[in-house]
């Protein structure tokens, strides 16, 4: 062996060893201890960060603004990401607004001012919006389902309460609703409750005006003459036969000893006379 090669071999595992103990020490003092360089075990996951680095060297990027950059920085990194010029040129051609539910421009108009001002481009702007109507329309079925769940649920309960009257109450009911609110019965029978149900379809406003109804229809008849001109005998059937299904009616018609039989027998009489044109009275006066 030659003295050249013993050199060699021999200073071959002090180099190992020393990069292995820290690849920076041959560097100068001033990036020796830098923390970038921390993340690097060694010489070589430094070049290949530096060759990747180099292939991105020319590409067009955007920096995001530092923490205490100012609005005007703020809104060139938003036009830099492709925010329109104004809230109002948002492309929307083609967004489907909620099909059935009324839908407020004004409301439209805000959100897409907010969305402007958080630098929203035109496709998160439209994602929103379409996340949103989405989800109104969901509600908005669900509501109507809901309604229409708690329509059929009365229904059926006052279907069951008055048997064959029911139709007779209903139209009294309805006679009561529109005397009391005149042009605007449409709008308070539709105002919605906390269930989802219309004010005017709720089992108990509906009991409710049917005995208004009754009671209008009694206080149109004085001293047992009917008062209102041109009563129909169709009229005065149905409100007898709705009068017939109601309970407290039937005990005061039945009782003899009930402190409004009499009263409740000339009702009926009254009606009775009004609908078929005879005194039908029953026989437990």
């Amino acid at each position: 062996m030659t003295m050249t090669e013993t050199q060699i071999d021999a200073s071959t595992p002090v180099i190992a060893a020393e990069a292995d103990e820290g690849w920076r020490t041959g560097l100068p003092e001033e990036y020796r201890d830098h923390p970038v360089l921390e993340r690097f075990d060694d010489l070589e996951a430094l070049a290949r960060e530096h060759v990747n680095l180099q292939k991105l060297i020319g590409r067009k990027g955007v920096v995001p603004p530092a923490a205490d950059a100012d609005d005007a920085e703020h809104a060139r990194f938003y036009d830099a990401l492709g925010r329109p010029e104004s809230p109002d040129a948002y492309d929307l051609d083609g967004l489907e607004r909620p099909d059935g539910l009324p839908w407020d421009d004004d409301f439209e108009k805000q959100m897409l001012a907010r969305m402007h001002a958080s630098g929203l481009n035109d496709g998160q702007a439209r994602a929103l919006l379409e996340g949103y109507i989405e989800l109104q329309n969901t509600s908005w079925q669900d509501a109507n389902a809901a309604q229409g769940r708690a329509l059929d649920a009365a229904e059926t309960g006052l279907r069951r309460e008055w048997g064959e009257s029911f139709d007779a109450q209903v139209d009294m009911a309805n006679r009561a609703f529109a005397a009391a609110f005149g042009e605007r019965v449409d709008d308070v029978r539709q105002l919605r409750l906390t269930n989802g149900q219309y004010l005017g379809d709720h089992p108990d406003m509906v009991r409710a005006f049917a005995k208004l109804g009754g009671l209008m229809g009694e206080a149109e008849f004085v001293g047992g003459k009917e008062a209102r001109i041109g009563r129909s005998s169709s009229e005065a059937r149905a409100q007898l036969s709705a009068l017939e299904a109601d309970p407290e009616f039937r005990a005061a018609l039945l009782d003899r000893a009930h402190p409004e039989h009499r009263q409740t027998v000339a009702r009926r009489s009254d009606l009775a006379r009004a609908a078929y044109g005879d005194d039908t009275e029953r026989s437990d006066e």
